[in-house]
Formats: C-alpha cells, sequence, structure tokens
C-alpha cells in the first residue's frame, strides 16, 4: 500500500472527535488544534531526522542538493510558536525533496480524540471531546480528477452537483489551494481532500461550479465517509463485445488471491466470447502486496520465468524484525538475498491463456501498482499506456507510519532495484495518452475511450 492509502487509515481511525450528529470541526480547532503551541528549532528538525534515519534505506548525506549540515543550516525557522496544523504544513514544506526520492514519503497532521496540554498556570491537563464512528465523518459529496489544476467531477452523490462541473472553490476557499498538496496527484478523493486541509469536515459545503460557461454556486450536504467507500470493489470487468476487449479495472492489490481469481474467470470469459484484448486499468491503483503476481502475469505470457529485482536493502530496525536481524546490525542498510529478492521468478504455463495485454497507469499509480506495469513492460510481456508515473515510483516500498511531533509520518523500508527500461526514475507507457480536461467535461473516461477508437484503427 502506499503512503496515500496508508496515511488516510491511520488519520481516520484516530478521529473520534464529533458533537452530536458530525465532527465539529470549530470545535475542535479551538479545542484541541489552538492549543498545541511548538517551537521550531534546528535541534528540533535534526532529531526528526535523526529518527527517520533509523527507518529508512535513504543514506541521508544530503537532503535535495545540499549536504546535510548545510540543510539545516540554511533553513528559515519560523519567528512564531505553530499550532500542530500549521508544523506539519511546515515539515511538509521542507521536506519536499524526500517526497521527490521517495514517493512514498509523507508528513499529515493527526486527529486527536484526547490531547494532552500545558495551561497557562504551566500544568499539565487532558483535553477531549465527545466520540461518533468514523463513518459517519462528513466529507464533500463528489470524487474529482485533476488536470492542470482543474477539477472535474467524475462521481457526484448530490443532485446539485453533477458528472463534468468544474469545482472552483469549496467554503469559498479556491480549488487550487485546496489541491496544493503533492498527495493530491490526479484522482481528487473527498477523504484525502478533507484530511489535508485542516479537516475540513462540514455538515454543509458552500460550493462554487463551472457549468455551460457560466459559475453557479450550491449549497449541499455533506455525506459520511461511509457512503464513499460503499460498494468498492477491488475488481471489476466489463467485456466490450464489438471491440472484442476485455476491460477491467484492479483498484487495490489487496486479496490478491481473490482479485486473481476474478481476473483468471474474467479472462477465460473473453476469450470463450472471441476477445483477444485485455485491458488491465492500474489508474488511481495505490498497490498492496506482491503476492500471486506470478499467477497475473502468468495469464498473458508463456516464458519459462521473468526478470524481477536486481537488489534490495532494508534498513534494519524494529519495523524490519521479520527479516531476523544480529542485533549489531540494527540501523544498518543490509542486502536481502533469496526470496526477498527474487531475480527472476518461474511463470505458471498452465494459465496462458494467449490475449494481448495494455495496462494503464498515471500518476497516481504506486507501489505493486507501478511494479505490476513495469514487470509488463520490462519483460515485453504488453503494452502500458497512459502518463509517466511520479518520480523513483519503483525505488522504495515497505512502508511504516511513525508518529513525530504530532504529525504521521509513512516512512520507507526497504530500497529496490528492479530491472526496468527506465533510466531516470519514472515509469513511461509505451503508448502516452494524457488526460485532457475538455474530454472529462464530456466524458465519462476520455482516455479509455481514446485508446480503443487507437486499437479500431
Amino acid at each position: 500500500m502506499n503512503r496515500i492509502s496508508t496515511l488516510l487509515v491511520i488519520s481516520l481511525i484516530t478521529l473520534t472527535s464529533y458533537a452530536q450528529k458530525g465532527f465539529d470541526r470549530d470545535a475542535y480547532m479551538n479545542t484541541i488544534v489552538n492549543n498545541t503551541k511548538l517551537v521550531v528549532t534546528k535541534e528540533k528538525i535534526r532529531s526528526i531526522i535523526d529518527t527517520i534515519k533509523k527507518v529508512h534505506p535513504y543514506s541521508f548525506d544530503s537532503i535535495g542538493n545540499l549536504p546535510l549540515n548545510t540543510f539545516i543550516e540554511n533553513l528559515e525557522l519560523p519567528k512564531d510558536s505553530l499550532n500542530y496544523l500549521e508544523f506539519s504544513r511546515y515539515l511538509s514544506s521542507i521536506f519536499e525533496p524526500l517526497s521527490y526520492e521517495d514517493s512514498h514519503f509523507s508528513i499529515s497532521p493527526r486527529l486527536y480524540q484526547r490531547l494532552k496540554i500545558t495551561n497557562e498556570k504551566g500544568e499539565t491537563e487532558s483535553i477531549e471531546t465527545n466520540k461518533i464512528k468514523i463513518k459517519e465523518m462528513p466529507i464533500p459529496p463528489f470524487v474529482g480528477i485533476n488536470i492542470h489544476d482543474t477539477v472535474i467531477v467524475k462521481k457526484s452523490y448530490c443532485d446539485e452537483i453533477k458528472r463534468g462541473d468544474i469545482i472552483k472553490s469549496i467554503n469559498n476557499i479556491p480549488i487550487e489551494s485546496l489541491i496544493s498538496s503533492d498527495l493530491i496527484q490526479r484522482h481528487v478523493d473527498p477523504e484525502r481532500l478533507t484530511l489535508l486541509n485542516d479537516f475540513l469536515c462540514y455538515n454543509q459545503y458552500n460550493i462554487t461550479l463551472h457549468r455551460n460557461n457560466k459559475d453557479i454556486e450550491v449549497k449541499v450536504d455533506a455525506i459520511p465517509l461511509k457512503k464513499n467507500r460503499s460498494g468498492y470493489r477491488y475488481f471489476s470487468g466489463e467485456y466490450m463485445k464489438e471491440d472484442g476487449i476485455g476491460y477491467c479495472k484492479i483498484r487495490t492489490f489487496t486479496n490478491n488471491k481473490y482479485i486473481f481469481k476474478d481476473l483468471n474467470r474474467f479472462c477465460k470469459k473473453v476469450k470463450k466470447n472471441g476477445g483477444d484484448k485485455i485491458i488491465i486499468d492500474l489508474r488511481g491503483n495505490p498497490g498492496g502486496s506482491g503476492d500471486y503476481i506470478d499467477s497475473f502475469l502468468s495469464i498473458f505470457c508463456d516464458k519459462d520465468s521473468i526478470y524481477g529485482l536486481k537488489s534490495a536493502y532494508v534498513r534494519a530496525s524494529k519495523f524490519t524484525s521479520e527479516y531476523n536481524f544480529k542485533p549489531e546490525q540494527i540501523t544498518q542498510n543490509i542486502p536481502l538475498e533469496g526470496e526477498n529478492c527474487r531475480h527472476t521468478f518461474p511463470l505458471k504455463k498452465k494459465l496462458f491463456l494467449d490475449l494481448d495485454l495494455y495496462v494503464f497507469i498515471d500518476k497516481d499509480t504506486h507501489s505493486s501498482a507501478a511494479s505490476f506495469a513495469n514487470l509488463v513492460q520490462y519483460n515485453n510481456i504488453g503494452t502500458i499506456v497512459g502518463e509517466k508515473s511520479v518520480h523513483n515510483v519503483l525505488k522504495y516500498g515497505e512502508i511504516v507510519p511513525i508518529l513525530l511531533s504530532k504529525s504521521m509520518f509513512i516512512l520507507s523500508t526497504v530500497k529496490y532495484s528492479e530491472y526496468t527500461k527506465s533510466n531516470d526514475g519514472y515509469l513511461y507507457p509505451d503508448i502516452p495518452l494524457a488526460p485532457d480536461a475538455t474530454a472529462y467535461i464530456k466524458s465519462q473516461d476520455p482516455v479509455l475511450d481514446a485508446f480503443v477508437k487507437q486499437l479500431q484503427n
């Protein structure tokens, strides 16, 4: 699983502070957030880096283009103390080079049910608010796609907002500001949007839309978080009979045993009905587990074996104890071997169905999903379609969450070197098809439409 999915899960499971029918954001800000005062010092930043170094396999000799000591000395520190939300944003800004180095690396604020503070008398006291189920968390009633800072509605949960509408602002905050985090790339999920913008949870939202060449103001009710998650399926498939194409969507590589069974059954159905092409759509797939990947690929490849990893190194720490390190190896980068670093792995010829494979990727294809696409491309199993990935999408993995200074850090523990055709850290499509904002207003999926038209021609 990649950093976005992990930080959403971890942050939201701590969200038990609500008032009556919904999360009272103003009360939370006044009661919890504004009672945290953090003074930023270079010593504090160095301490945070020292903690990260014990977990993450990056060398930390430098950050960005600067040696570590120079990086710290050149920091512009805030003059005033910061509440913990402000401090989280400050950390995200100064550590942006680490997000470029490792696409998993992220920092996000945590939501608290209870928080210990020091009052004006210097006494420690605990403050808390009422509880309600996490699944009732109010979020904006739409899912969008971001194309060059234009957010277009892909799915609406209310009558006032239509698919194809352009979101201009939410509660008078310009949408460009709300999606400025590097954690929001292509897909605009309401949970993520809420979490990364000071917990933008309200029972109602004032939203400015652009539709039919004019701006429209609408007031809409929030939806509970559970509604955005209902009906979520890891795998879905559709057979396009006229084109002989089987289109399937894998949303995350979770429960791969069952996803493989669904995919295998679907491919057999396509083959039986005379189809000869399969599209596996991994756009927006955050990754997950690498289990059963050899079975997935065996459906489309009749080779005896394929190439996987050149090398892998893990940072020995309490988070990676399953590798059974010796005590003296703790904090070292240890090379992985054998089953933990498979240079090649055999395929299962009995699964081969002789179908042409096309894999869709975008900027939100991460972790094991990106590795799946890379295996397909490097081993000439199929064709990659879409847009290039974020930087170093194949380089790190096996993430863990760590709480530092009231912020949640998502850190990789393993550094990989995969066999790949890329030499600059990006995964490139064989057939580039970038999304177009105008096309998305008119079509549910213009990238899929354009590619099917290419196949027809």
